[in-house]
């Protein structure tokens, strides 16, 4: 009866290791597909966004086209204060060219599982060191058994 009791202790403790985990690397991965597509020089979404005028309702248009998959509503009204959606464009109407991307991410706070900081590298072209550093935390909430983003803040950009 105890080694019964033991092997369902162990199981159930791997299931929650494994759901725990496979929370954090869905995450990882929505914050990844985000910051990928931000950073992206994809010529549509830089002549879409050049095409959006003084319009905010063409703005939050474009950015639910674009980042919608990855962002809440209240997460692509934080990412528009902090500017953050646009980095990539701007890079590339200054000159830059991105020649590689890195993203990293850690739990801010370990009794909220939700906070995360987060770190893009980039190697570009014109930085002197030819690299660049955008620093910022991200929040998650689940809707619809999906994670997505619900707060992105940009804390520091280093060249």
């Amino acid at each position: 009866m105890k080694k019964f009791l033991s092997c369902a202790v162990v199981v159930c403790l791997l299931v929650v290791l494994a759901v725990c985990g496979k929370a954090g690397s869905s995450k990882q991965r929505v914050a990844n597909d985000l910051f990928t597509v931000v950073f992206s020089e994809d010529l549509e979404l830089a002549e879409s966004f050049l095409q959006i005028g003084d319009s905010e309702e063409s703005l939050k248009q474009w950015e639910s086209d674009y980042f919608g998959a990855y962002l809440t509503e209240e997460g692509l009204d934080s990412a528009t204060r902090s500017r953050i959606l646009s980095e990539g464009i701007n890079l590339g109407r200054s000159g830059i060219s991105i020649e590689s991307y890195d993203f990293s991410m850690i739990n801010r706070n370990q009794s909220d599982d939700n906070w995360y900081d987060y770190v893009v590298t980039l190697k570009t072209s014109e930085s002197p060191d030819g690299e660049m550093q955008f620093l910022g935390s991200v929040h998650f909430v689940e809707q619809n058994n999906k994670w997505l983003i619900d707060d992105v803040t940009r804390f520091k950009t280093t060249h």
